[in-house]
């Protein structure tokens, strides 16, 4: 009997044994996963729409924090996918809707600058879009946004109930525009900018099927100046400063024709502000490190030239840490006594 007890034990640590070989880590499987989404995307004509696609899936089959790390290593083998604000977007938007209770659990356990805000934008929209008692209000806002003891950004946060707001009222930007007229947090004018990015991208409302996705075109480029040249003061600002994404999407992310373009602004500040928001995207959008090179050099002499170079490099670590790289090129292409300071800034974060 005693022979017989410990063949039995032995099979059993056998059994276990050969468990726990064949079983995949958690590092392999998402390399796995990985591997197996950009294969399939790679090959795509829609790439984006099918990482995103691909993303949903797999979220909702495991969750946000495991496709993350799915998210992070696409990074090595697509260089495509480092521009990842959309794609954190569609993970956080599945997360929510796969365990709508889970928005706020998962809110304070994020990053919430991790993509440029695309994880925080898709866990606030989902928690908007798939909570049955939310409810879009003032003070709703205000005391989320406002909140001192969170770890997310105030403007982040208000940016993306512009978004809301717009969707809320039917697609009607005169509406969304008064309501963020009556917040009173500082960062009220991202309000304005979530409520333009909206109308420009309709990414929303064709969710909800108030409107078609829009397809930017050069063709398209003077229905959306004309909207901003019927605002003024903050919302204009905040419209002509979408215009500087809607400008680097058309142009190429090509720094002088996107500088030239957003002159067409009547002020100076949202011209300015149109070229920073350009920046902010052809930082990281770029396929050509010349361009990057390149973007500040229309503002050399000037007093804006430090604050360019300080929103490339804000802009490409808030983006992805793989950026470091195109970064360091950045910084050493840059006049001699700028170097320094460029390469501080690179390195602090």
């Amino acid at each position: 009997m005693k022979k017989i007890g410990m063949l039995a034990l032995v099979l059993v640590s056998l059994t276990i044994l050969i468990l726990l070989l064949s079983k995949k880590s958690t590092p392999d499987l998402i390399n796995i996963e990985a591997s197996n989404i950009a294969s399939v995307c790679q090959k795509s004509g829609f790439y984006k729409n099918c990482y995103e696609q691909e993303l949903t899936k797999l979220t909702k089959k495991n969750n946000l924090f495991f496709s993350q790390e799915v998210l992070y290593k696409l990074w090595d083998i697509d260089n495509r996918t480092r521009g990842c604000h959309n794609f954190a977007h569609r993970i956080g938007l599945a997360q929510v809707q796969k365990d709508p209770d889970s928005w706020n659990k998962i809110l304070g356990s994020i990053d919430p600058q991790s993509c440029s805000g695309g994880f925080f934008h898709g866990i606030l929209e989902g928690h908007a879009r798939f909570d049955p008692t939310f409810e879009l209000t003032k003070s709703y806002v205000e005391s989320l946004c406002g909140n001192k003891d969170n770890k997310y950004n105030e403007g982040s946060c208000i940016h993306i109930f512009g978004h809301l707001f717009l969707v809320e009222s039917n697609g009607d930007i005169a509406k969304a525009t008064a309501f963020c007229d009556s917040l009173t947090l500082s960062s009220s004018d991202q309000c304005y900018s979530g409520v333009f990015m909206e109308n420009m991208t309709k990414e929303n409302l064709s969710v909800h099927g108030l409107a078609t996705q829009s397809n930017w075109t050069q063709a398209s480029l003077s229905t959306f100046e004309e909207l901003c040249l019927g605002y003024e003061g903050k919302a204009a600002n905040s419209c002509w400063g979408e215009m500087g994404h809607m400008y680097a999407a058309v142009y190429n992310d090509d720094p002088q024709i996107v500088f030239d373009a957003c002159k067409r602004a009547p002020e100076n500040e949202s011209s300015t502000n149109c070229y920073f928001h350009a920046v902010a995207k052809m930082s990281v959008t770029s396929d050509s490190q010349s361009n990057v090179n390149g973007i500040c050099k229309s503002y050399e002499g000037s007093t804006f030239f430090d604050t360019c170079v300080n929103r490339v490099i804000d802009a490409l670590l808030h983006a992805s840490p793989k950026f470091y790289e195109r970064g360091e090129n950045f910084c050493q292409s840059l006049p001699e006594e700028s170097r320094f300071s460029c390469f501080e800034q690179l390195m602090q974060n």
